[in-house]
């Protein structure tokens, strides 16, 4: 330790000096190395030091590169507020990199990188090395003063704005530093970082505004990307197949320019999120007539999305559908966000395009991929899970649903499709039959829509239940055609047999999801009952009910509220009977109010208010009055049934029917009935709650009265528990 000793400090800065003999030079590093870099940092001879250490980076003797990457490295360790001089020394040493004098060293675009060569290799370690700090130091820059976090902002954007002046991005004569920060963080997740937080994201993009050559030079690469994207096959095959690996000894042009698209591409859908990312659009590019505006710049993504040219895509990760798709899904993610910039008819004609292609197949020429399909699906369902992205799919951009309905609208080509793909009525010469997996994220959609009232007026003509139904009993009666695998079975037949029972199995349980949530509204109750398929869809639901199973991947609540619609009519209340949902439900309030069937200890009832509900005990009695706060549901549960009359209850007779929950939590007129309770009072208070519910509706409390007489057995208990007068 020196303790800020001035003379060893001064020595040390001179013996740096790129005049003084290697050895020397090593003798100062292996010192700056074995003692605390905040020491030298905050010292006077800094400057000196610093200047020292760029030509340090720069020099040609590995060891002494080696140390003076090793001395940043470990000041970067430190969360300390002087890591901003290192960071700047590291930005200082890469710019000195690109600059006239030095630029020769900086590879050409055309002739590829070459990491067999040691000045690329020790390049692209300091751009590691930036990259893994940009990525760490928002996790404590809030903790120092702003000038912090500007002066690291301003200096990373001053690298990166080199070579980004040119007419385009792949005309530059020498790679720019994006091309490298592009290979070793393809998607941007230093800028995803820094545009997280308020604190960084307001002056990240007020500095933009002073470098907008890299948003210019990132937007016209994306467009040009888009525009010659049918004639690269080098691009699409070669970059996607091999990626980014940071094993790989050389990167070729078309690769270099794939890693700046995604890139920019990543960097840009970020920025489309934000008001003052959004206030950079629209942008006049000077080889262009218009400007780009945020539309054309996702219509130019989405044509990417939606390429129909045939090639071999050997990688999935940075495959160009499924990075588009990420970086929509990502717009998509805010409702306010995905108005603004998605809800645009350009887009969703885009994003129809493989869709039409089966409507219409003699306006293209190939047949859209599954992948593609897919993605296509999966945006479609990320706007369909909003009600102004239901709108936007069912009366397009100028939402006039007063009018005569636009047949061409989204809603009407997705039903169209689905439909034909489901009764295989798609026109041959739109190739080969979409897979049940495209058919069913179709039908997804479709489903999102109908399961609304306003959705299912606008999809009525086309008969989605009946034809989702009759798909569902060929699918059915598929399945148990079905051969089972044996052990004598051939093991390659076993195994084939097996993926396509899964396979059909799967199938049934997609088409009878859809079908259920036909019962969200009540018209849609209507449908799925004349498709004489009520019985089977309710099982299916208690099933996924009972297993606590998400309803859908944009629907993150569970089956209340299409309880609730069923049992609003006679034959759902039904059906819903008899899966043994009532039974489970009463069971389960048991459990909450009584005590658990599996209770060991039967002295020690848990403890319980009379008057306010618990959460504990809110929850069942949501879930019960969902079920008996129509008067058909109750009519189909009480009507004409009496009061099992008991000379005594067990202590573990669960109720299994409404009825006997009636007479052990509301009707409660015997000493036997009163000693069967754990908890009496608060069992026979929630009995009475659900009864104040349920008697709301007149039709229910005369139903009640006449088979009951509820209100007399209640005048009697409030007399027999009157204090007498002294």
């Amino acid at each position: 330790m020196f303790f800020n000793n001035h003379e060893i400090m001064q020595q040390v800065a001179e013996k740096m000096s790129r005049h003084r003999d290697n050895v020397v030079r090593v003798e100062a590093l292996q010192t700056l190395n074995q003692n605390l870099p905040a020491d030298f940092i905050s010292s006077d001879h800094w400057p000196t030091m610093k200047r020292h250490l760029i030509d340090a980076l720069d020099e040609s003797n590995v060891q002494i590169m080696h140390l003076s990457t090793k001395f940043i490295t470990r000041a970067f360790t430190n969360t300390s507020p002087q890591t901003r001089e290192v960071y700047t020394l590291l930005v200082e040493y890469l710019i000195s990199q690109f600059n006239a004098k030095k630029g020769n060293n900086i590879p050409n675009i055309k002739s590829g990188l070459d990491f067999t060569n040691p000045e690329n290799v020790k390049l692209m370690k300091a751009f590691r090395l930036l990259n893994e700090f940009q990525q760490e130091t928002i996790n404590y820059w809030i903790r120092y003063p702003d000038r912090y976090l500007e002066e690291i902002i301003e200096s990373t954007l001053t690298l990166y704005a080199i070579n980004q002046s040119g007419s385009q991005g792949g005309s530059s004569l020498q790679l720019s530093p994006v091309h490298f920060i592009a290979l070793i963080d393809p998607k941007a997740q230093w800028f995803i970082k820094w545009m997280h937080g308020n604190y960084s994201r307001q002056c990240l993009l007020r500095m933009l505004e002073k470098y907008r050559p890299i948003v210019t030079n990132a937007i016209r690469h994306c467009l040009e990307f888009s525009l010659h994207r049918k004639h690269s096959a080098d691009l699409t095959d070669r970059s996607e197949a091999r990626a980014i690996d940071n094993r790989r000894s050389y990167y070729t042009e078309a690769e270099l320019e794939y890693a700046f698209f995604v890139h920019s591409a990543f960097m840009l859908g970020r920025m489309m999120c934000f008001v003052n990312g959004r206030r950079f659009f629209p942008i006049k590019l000077k080889e262009a007539d218009e400007t780009v505006t945020v539309t054309k710049l996702l219509v130019s993504m989405v044509v990417v999305l939606v390429d129909p040219s045939p090639s071999k895509h050997l990688s999935v990760v940075y495959e160009p559908g499924n990075l588009v798709t990420e970086i929509v899904k990502g717009i998509c993610t805010s409702e306010q966000v995905c108005e603004i910039c998605m809800y645009k008819d350009e887009i969703v004609t885009a994003l129809l395009a493989p869709v039409s292609h089966y409507l219409e197949p003699k306006k293209h020429n190939y047949a859209p991929s599954e992948n593609t399909m897919l993605h296509v699906a999966d945006l479609f369902a990320m706007v369909a899970s909003s009600t102004r992205g239901r709108r936007h799919l069912m009366y397009g951009e100028r939402k006039d649903m007063f009018t005569k309905p636009n047949v061409s609208s989204a809603a009407h080509v997705i039903a169209r499709f689905t439909k034909r793909a489901l009764l295989d009525k798609l026109p041959k010469q739109s190739g080969p039959k979409p897979s049940q997996a495209v058919i069913g994220a179709f039908l997804y959609i479709c489903r999102q829509l109908y399961n609304t009232c306003e959705g299912l007026l606008v999809l009525y003509q086309y008969e989605l239940h009946k034809v989702v139904a009759e798909a569902w009993r060929e699918a059915y009666s598929e399945a148990e055609r079905t051969a089972t695998p044996t052990m004598s079975d051939d093991s390659s037949d076993s195994t084939s047999t097996t993926t396509k029972a899964y396979d059909i199995n799967a199938w049934e349980d997609t088409l009878r999801d859809n079908l259920l949530n036909f019962a969200s509204t009540a018209k849609g109750i209507l449908l799925l009952q004349q498709t004489k398929a009520m019985n089977e869809c309710m099982t299916y639901m208690y099933d996924r009910y009972k297993n606590k199973l998400q309803v859908s991947k944009c629907e993150k609540f569970g089956y209340g509220f299409m309880v609730t619609q069923v049992a609003g009519t006679a034959p759902g209340m039904v059906a819903l009977q008899k899966t043994g949902y009532i039974k489970a439900l009463l069971s389960e309030l048991w459990s909450v109010i009584e005590s658990s069937p599996l209770d060991t200890v039967l002295f020690t009832p848990k403890a319980w208010p009379v008057d306010p509900i618990e959460r504990s005990s809110h929850k069942s009695l949501i879930k019960l009055l969902n079920v008996l706060s129509s008067f058909h549901a109750v009519y189909e549960l009480l009507g004409d049934k009496t009061l099992p009359k008991k000379e005594s209850y067990g202590f573990r007779e669960i109720p299994d029917s409404v009825v006997e929950f009636v007479d052990r939590f509301v009707i409660v007129d015997s000493p036997a009935k009163i000693h069967s309770l754990f908890n009496f009072e608060q069992s026979h208070v929630f009995g009475l709650r659900c009864l104040s519910v349920m008697i709301s509706c007149l039709d229910t409390y005369l139903l009640l009265q006449s088979q009951y007489k509820f209100q007399d057995v209640l005048l009697t208990s409030q007399a027999e528990n009157h204090t007498k007068d002294r």
